[in-house]
């Protein structure tokens, strides 16, 4: 590396470090002007930062967050841009490119552009479908984890839509993927934190599968995943879990919706035990 190449190399440094403080203050606009500098002199170069192009990505969804929905659009646009050469440039960082289509179609969604979204999370789809075939076992167990967390995010805009009946099937699928792949996940990722494989898939699976059941009017079918849902969580949870509050109280609902209102009482006011403890 030349002098010149060095130099130039320790001044975008700086002025990533510069844009990333002022983002940590909450200084928006200062923390994009530095980063947009820091951005001009990394394409000049033909380099990698990982950091600054995440830095850009969460000051889009910090934009994202005040709606300000043109500023996060634009800036979320080009630090996807400037992943995608990162990944030209390094391999490694290729699955991370996920973070960027994922917050592109947070932004698309709060705005209510669904078909955008959805493409977003197909394009992470498509990238952790490729990683579920990693020779690495442990790599495998996370793409395919992570093509039932893309399923969800999809049927979650399908479900916005009216559409419950492709949501249910979306769900399904993904709660497919996670019986099969979630419990040698969580072992060979360390994330044992999360609880046992079965407590994940029912917070993260048959709890929403029962809310479009109901939705649909599938009563008893609702009821049965609720019940199953409740009985996984009480097992493994402590008492005072607040997903187990979180699933009483929508149980609470389907009940009402049902016309039983005594039982529906009965279980909102356990909820509100649990949430006083």
């Amino acid at each position: 590396m030349s002098d010149y190449t060095s130099d130039k190399s320790t001044e975008r440094s700086k002025l990533r470090d510069l844009g990333v403080a002022a983002l940590e203050q909450g200084k928006l606009m200062q923390a994009e002007e530095l980063l947009r500098q820091a951005l001009q002199q990394l394409e000049d170069e033909g380099e990698a930062d990982d950091c600054l192009t995440r830095n850009l990505m969460k000051l889009a969804d910090e934009y994202a967050d005040q709606s300000l929905f043109a500023e996060a659009e634009g800036l979320g646009l080009i630090a996807l841009k400037q992943a995608q050469a990162n990944s030209a440039i390094d391999s490694d960082l290729h699955n991370s490119l996920t973070c960027y289509y994922d917050g592109l179609a947070d932004t698309f969604l709060r705005q209510r552009r669904y078909g955008e979204a959805e493409k977003m999370f197909e394009q992470s789809f498509a990238i952790d479908k490729a990683l579920s075939t990693h020779e690495d076992p442990c790599e495998a167990h996370l793409g395919w984890v992570n093509m039932a967390s893309d399923l969800h995010n999809i049927a979650r805009i399908v479900g916005l839509q009216g559409d419950y009946v492709r949501a249910e099937g979306l769900i399904r699928e993904a709660m497919e993927i996670d019986l099969q792949h979630m419990e040698a996940f969580l072992s060979s990722h360390d994330e044992s934190y999360l609880g046992p494989a079965s407590f994940v898939i029912a917070t993260k699976d048959i709890y929403p599968l029962a809310q479009l059941c109901a939705l649909q009017k599938k009563y008893s079918e609702s009821e049965r995943l609720y019940l199953d849902a409740l009985a996984i969580c009480r097992e493994h949870s402590r008492h005072d879990d607040l997903d187990v509050a979180d699933l009483l109280d929508s149980y609470g609902l389907l009940l009402r919706e049902m016309g039983r209102e005594e039982e529906a009482a009965k279980t909102e006011e356990e909820a509100n035990t649990i949430r006083r403890k």
